[in-house]
């Protein structure tokens, strides 16, 4: 073999070795987990507030529309989605409507779905996120779209004013007050001023007492109260003061 011979099978090889290192390269680019960086986004709720995203490492592009965010990748779906799923899992899990979100504490937002798509070029990897603990807020709409919002709620005849003040209070968790204050007119007399909290089930509000300012013991006051929800209205179904009143219904 002579040294042109030689020279041409080098340089065949070397070609064959450089194919074979860049085929090993993009199947590695593509299919091997390179983990998440988290990017630190402003959020169009508030300008001046900044979010964390965990995104898939190498990726470029950041488009922001609203409360969606989407970047671009040149890897596979299937990496780009565990990746995505490591991240959503140093997320506190928040649940309603049937539905898993992920809610970020240090950021205050919610994670309400993420998804990849992908075409032969590249792939989106794209997060839809809500300000706060999404679930908070849909279960506080939710409970004031039934009864008509976070208004008083009361009853004033002749025997007897009966007033249910309901309210909410969104932070970490939602919570549900209430007070209820019935005065028997007749007697110019307090019988309940009682504070504690409700929640709604179906179609009823539960009422559940903590504590008295002020109470008339010769009612038997229970411990809960459960109104049946009727277009917004709320009517007592175990009712303690029949004495005075023969229904109990609060508009």
């Amino acid at each position: 073999m002579d040294s042109k011979e030689s020279k041409k099978i080098h340089k065949v090889v070397v070609i064959a070795l450089i194919v074979i290192l860049i085929v090993i390269f993009v199947i590695l680019f593509k299919f091997v987990s390179f983990g998440y960086s988290i990017k630190h986004v402003s959020y169009s709720y508030n300008d001046d507030k900044l979010i964390n995203l965990g995104v898939p490492k190498f990726s470029f592009l950041m488009q922001n529309n609203e409360n969606n965010y989407s970047f671009k990748s040149f890897r596979g779906k299937d990496v780009l989605e565990k990746e995505m799923k490591d991240y959503l899992k140093t997320l506190s899990n928040v649940s309603c409507k049937n539905t898993v979100y992920y809610y970020d504490e240090s950021s205050d937002i919610t994670i309400i779905s993420y998804s990849v798509t992908s075409n032969i070029l590249y792939s989106t990897i794209s997060y839809s996120v809500r300000n706060g603990n999404y679930c908070n807020q849909f279960w506080a709409n939710d409970y004031s779209e039934k009864i008509g919002g976070y208004s008083v709620k009361s009853m004033d005849t002749d025997n007897i004013v009966v007033a249910f003040y309901p309210s909410v209070r969104i932070n970490e968790d939602t919570v549900f007050t209430a007070e209820l204050m019935v005065t028997d007119k007749k007697n110019d007399k307090t019988l309940e001023i009682s504070k504690g909290s409700f929640e709604i089930k179906d179609d009823e509000l539960i009422y559940y007492r903590d504590d008295f300012y002020d109470k008339d013991d010769n009612i038997d006051i229970p411990d809960k109260s459960v109104f049946k929800i009727d277009d917004k209205k709320l009517i007592l179904e175990d009712n303690y003061l029949s004495n005075y009143e023969d229904e109990i219904i609060l508009k």
